[in-house]
């Protein structure tokens, strides 16, 4: 089973097995690993099981953490490695790898394809997502053009039914003033007749002459 050998100043402190599927090293009570370090963080790093693999994780965002003299943000361990966090040396060891017929090539080749499939299934994840509110947007976009197209359309033949309704109206009109017109030429003559007898004066009889 794989185990980390802690050293401060040059002194081991004490061994921890890595059993877990995933073992916090830091400065919290909770960690699996803790370290008395001021300028190390309640969570430094995490060293994560998948399959038959151990990486390690920085958590922090101030590349305080190396591997073999190197800036470690994620890696996958091998025996001997040894994990540089302040004052703290970490030195893990994996007896597995001398009975791996494969070697430790083949297990980080074999963890990059895992972390390969991961980033391309969150890559189409995305790209579902991003699709998805492609159409989201090109929905709301269509509906409010149609929502327009459709007032406007609505508003036209409002003003269309209104001008027909005038012009019927008009016509109507039109058509009545032409059957009421004889009536109102008799009206005029037969007032123009009684104006004309009104004016003209009654004859007086004739008187006879006085004996």
């Amino acid at each position: 089973m794989p185990s980390i050998i802690i050293r401060r100043d040059g002194k081991p402190v004490r061994e921890v097995a890595v059993e877990k599927d995933l073992t916090l090293i830091g400065q919290s009570p909770g960690a699996d690993i803790q370290i008395e370090d001021p300028e190390a963080l309640a969570e430094r790093a995490s060293i994560m099981k998948i399959g038959e693999n151990f990486i390690l994780n920085e958590l922090g965002a101030n590349d305080a953490t190396y591997v073999n003299g190197k800036p470690a943000k994620k890696c996958v361990l091998k025996d001997r490695d040894l994990i540089i966090i302040g004052e703290y040396r970490l030195t893990f060891q994996d007896k597995r790898e001398n009975d791996n017929p494969q070697g430790v090539e083949a297990q980080i080749q074999s963890q990059l394809e895992i972390e390969g499939t991961a980033e391309r299934l969150a890559e189409r994840l995305n790209s579902g997502r991003n699709k998805k509110a492609e159409r989201t947007t090109f929905l709301v976009f269509g509906a409010i053009v149609v929502g327009i197209f459709l007032s406007f359309w609505g508003y036209q033949s409002y003003v269309a039914r209104q001008t027909a309704k005038a012009m019927q109206a008009e016509m109507v009109s039109q058509e009545a003033r032409k059957k009421d017109a004889p009536k109102f030429q008799d009206s005029a003559k037969a007032f123009e007749s009684s104006i004309k007898r009104r004016e003209t004066p009654a004859e007086t009889p004739a008187t006879e002459p006085r004996p």
